[in-house]
Formats: structure tokens, C-alpha cells, sequence
């Protein structure tokens, strides 16, 4: 008897009890929580909670880090930053790959010192010396550029002197080259047209001998 008595308490013990009246009007008394951007009460599986522990509901939250670069709370009372992986979450995979690359890109913007290569399709950067002139050469196969100015390497020449330099040489290009061309062949020809009139007092005085001669 003491036996059975014992199985019958441990049975009892293990079933879960009722839950009371008391408990179960509690519970459902409770509000579903609203979202504080468009003020509806969140859905069930539609809950999206921060680290920060702010609630919003799913559909504001991908809205809202769709729209903002690097996004924040939305509890103008918080200024907690997004991780990657609740952009990942709230909006998908690609905007979060976008979200790494542009806190990849503003940390490079911060480096001190860094050069840009003038490539406009290469997005490439190098860490130089501020201040002091270097040749860099980019793997895109760019020229070898000026760490400073960004224009092709020069050895002598400050950066204050290459444009002027550079400017010469273009209108030595359009039109200075043509002008010297043009004045050589000008001279060209009259160096010809004096020959040829050499030629022709030459031929009368050798005509003028001859008949001297006779």
C-alpha cells in the first residue's frame, strides 16, 4: 500500500496543473504592443526587437533601413546603431553586403594620408606621406601618378608648375605645332623660289658667255 500510495503521488506531481481563472484573465487582458512609426498593433511573428530592446513592427523596420544609409533607432530618444546583422534581417542579404561596403568605404575615407587613383574605373586607394610628393603606381595599370596632385609623375617639376607646363604643351599640340609647320614649309618655299631664280641668273650669264664666245 505504501508503494502504490507513493506512484500515485509522483503521479499527480507531474501533470501539469490548471491554469487559473485569475492567471488566464491576466493574460488575456494583455495588449498586443503597437509600433511606434505607423501606431498598428504588431502582428504575431511580425515583432521586430533591437539589441537596444525598442519594438517596431517588420514592415517599418525594412522600410526604414531601406531609406537610410547607416540607420539608427527609431526612437528619437535613442541613438543605437544598427548591427550588420539586423540590416540583414529587417531588409535582406544584399542590403546588408551594401551596408559592409559603405562602412568599408567611410572608414577609407577617414585614412590619413590616402591617394585615390585617378582611374575613374578603379577603386583603389594607397596610404601615403601627407605632403610629400611620391610616384604611385596602381595594379589597375593606371600611369604612375603624383601622390599629391594626382597627375602623371614628375620628377623635376613642382605640382604648382606642372599645369602651366601641361597647358603649353597643349596648345603646342592644337595649334603652336601647326604654326612652326606651317612657317617651315612658308620658308621651304621661298629657299626654292631663290634657287630657282639662281638657277635661271646662272644659266643667262653661262648664255651670255657662249655668245660672248662666238
Amino acid at each position: 500500500d505504501q508503494v502504490l500510495t507513493i506512484l500515485l503521488c509522483s503521479a499527480d506531481e507531474s501533470e501539469p496543473q490548471p491554469e487559473s481563472a485569475a492567471v488566464h484573465a491576466a493574460h488575456a487582458s494583455e495588449t498586443p504592443p503597437a509600433c511606434p512609426i505607423c501606431f498598428d498593433v504588431i502582428a504575431q511573428g511580425e515583432l521586430f526587437r533591437l539589441s537596444c530592446s525598442h519594438i517596431f513592427c517588420a514592415s517599418c523596420m525594412q522600410g526604414h533601413v531601406g531609406a537610410v544609409s547607416f540607420p539608427v533607432c527609431p526612437d528619437t530618444s535613442c541613438d543605437y546603431q544598427l548591427s550588420e546583422n539586423e540590416i540583414g534581417r529587417a531588409a535582406g542579404v544584399e542590403r546588408q553586403d551594401t551596408f559592409k561596403r559603405m562602412q568599408l568605404e567611410q572608414a577609407v575615407s577617414q585614412l590619413v594620408g590616402r591617394v585615390e587613383c585617378p582611374n575613374p574605373e578603379c577603386n583603389n586607394v594607397v596610404v601615403c606621406d601627407p605632403g610629400v610628393r611620391q610616384a604611385v603606381t596602381c595594379h589597375c595599370g593606371w600611369p604612375t601618378f603624383c601622390s599629391c596632385c594626382g597627375q602623371l609623375h614628375h620628377f623635376n617639376k613642382d605640382c604648382s608648375e606642372v599645369g602651366v607646363l601641361r597647358e603649353q604643351w597643349l596648345g603646342w599640340v592644337t595649334q603652336g605645332r601647326q604654326e612652326y609647320h606651317g612657317r617651315v614649309e612658308q620658308a621651304a618655299g621661298l629657299l626654292q623660289q631663290q634657287r630657282a631664280v639662281q638657277d635661271t641668273l646662272q644659266r643667262q650669264r653661262e648664255l651670255e658667255e657662249d655668245e660672248r664666245y662666238k
